[in-house]
């Protein structure tokens, strides 16, 4: 059992809600006080077009309105995922709906992923990745635009 001191969050994704319950105060600009439970409602959120990019969505947790320690995005995509990497943040996805392949780090496998499955990208490694699927992202730290770098491509056309 955590002590109170100690971070936990609760997060159950059925596609209609995220739920955060925050401790301890945030450690960035915006701090949250103790036993303040945020309930954010995914379905209610905008799904976000990526221009030039197979996929939409959904900013559920972020640095700007939520805290820099971590985010949380909710994604459909149904193509091709540029191969990326971010220097400073740790990824982990998790599959709700769907299929796809993975490739985590220079000359790796390509992996098939489906409902259910969790890839983890530790920063600093190459990966990319296509599917028709609905997916969760998190990161930590939370994910700052221009973050990533778009490498080659090495997924077989």
């Amino acid at each position: 059992m955590q002590s109170e001191e100690q971070d936990w969050w609760n997060l159950e994704a059925s596609g209609a809600w995220l739920a955060l319950a925050i401790i301890e105060p945030a450690m960035d600009a915006r701090p949250v006080q103790k036993d303040v439970h945020m309930i954010i409602h995914a379905a209610e959120l905008p799904e976000a077009p990526q221009e030039g990019r197979p996929l939409v969505l959904k900013r559920v947790i972020n640095a700007e309105e939520h805290t820099a320690r971590l985010s949380l995005t909710w994604v459909r995509i149904w193509g091709h995922h540029e191969r990326v990497v971010n220097a400073t943040c740790d990824r982990a996805y998790y599959v709700i709906t769907g299929s796809g392949r993975f490739q985590v780090g220079d000359g790796a496998p390509m992996e098939p992923v489906s409902a259910g499955d969790a890839v983890f990208v530790p920063a600093g490694t190459p990966y990319e990745f296509n599917g028709d699927m609905t997916y969760i992202v998190t990161n930590g730290p939370a994910f700052t635009a221009g973050s990533d770098h778009v490498l080659p491509a090495a997924f077989p056309a």
